[in-house]
């Protein structure tokens, strides 16, 4: 599985896999300079927040079926005839992969996470949630958020680096080192090859140890995915 972060922070998100976007929380240029767009299969959407959905008008006006619950595109504005609204437990196919989205935990409408197979890979993708709902099995790649450590957050806190209503809105709507762990606890991981660290705090994380303590946890190579 050919993975590739084009962008991974609150500033943006977008990620290619083979020829499925996750997520366009960029720019066009900025895409169509990592991507060819005339490639892809689609685009699987996980929410409205513009640091994941920047492109996708534009995205779908250059051809692109794009993929998201029907809060998503409602709150985007959006109605085209490649906006394929997908449900919470529905599988579909995007090109040659076989797709299901499931329901995550964040702050808007509707948003989603997806598992995505072809051939011998499965693949998870699961971004700005506070906790999964699910446990899974069979995975070969997981592409998830570890986006602070709670020890990190508090002393930041505590020192006035951030705000303390800052930290309430992370701890409830991402992922944090700890739930990342036993998320990953709950999973079977007896098929994984790698793991994809998503969406990491300017602030509030340690790429070094996330790495680390992921790598000792599951024993497979953990990547942290570029800002």
């Amino acid at each position: 599985m050919n993975i590739k972060h084009i962008a991974s922070s609150s500033d943006g998100n977008a990620h290619l896999v083979d020829d499925l976007l996750l997520d366009c929380g960029v720019g066009m240029d900025e895409l169509r300079a990592n991507v060819d767009i005339t490639d892809l299969a689609g685009c699987l959407l996980s929410h409205r927040h513009s640091d994941h959905s920047m492109s996708t008008e534009k995205l779908l006006r250059a051809g692109v079926n794009v993929y998201a619950s029907r809060g998503t595109f409602n709150a985007l504005g959006l109605s085209h005839h490649r906006a394929n609204i997908v449900e919470s437990g529905q599988n579909f196919h995007v090109g040659d992969w076989t797709v299901k989205a499931f329901d995550t935990v964040h702050d808007c409408e509707q948003p989603l996470g997806f598992i995505f197979a072809k051939d011998n890979w499965k693949g998870l993708y699961l971004t700005d949630s506070a906790y999964s709902k699910y446990r899974f099995k069979g995975l070969t790649h997981i592409l998830v958020e570890c986006n602070y450590a709670y020890d990190i957050i508090m002393d930041n806190m505590s020192e006035g680096r951030i705000h303390p209503a800052r930290k309430d809105r992370t701890i409830k709507n991402h992922m944090g080192l700890e739930d990342c762990k036993e998320f990953l606890r709950a999973s079977d991981t007896s098929e994984l090859e790698e793991i994809h660290l998503l969406h990491l705090s300017d602030v509030n994380s340690d790429e070094k140890r996330f790495k680390r303590e992921i790598e000792e946890l599951v024993g497979v190579p953990v990547v942290v995915a570029a800002k």
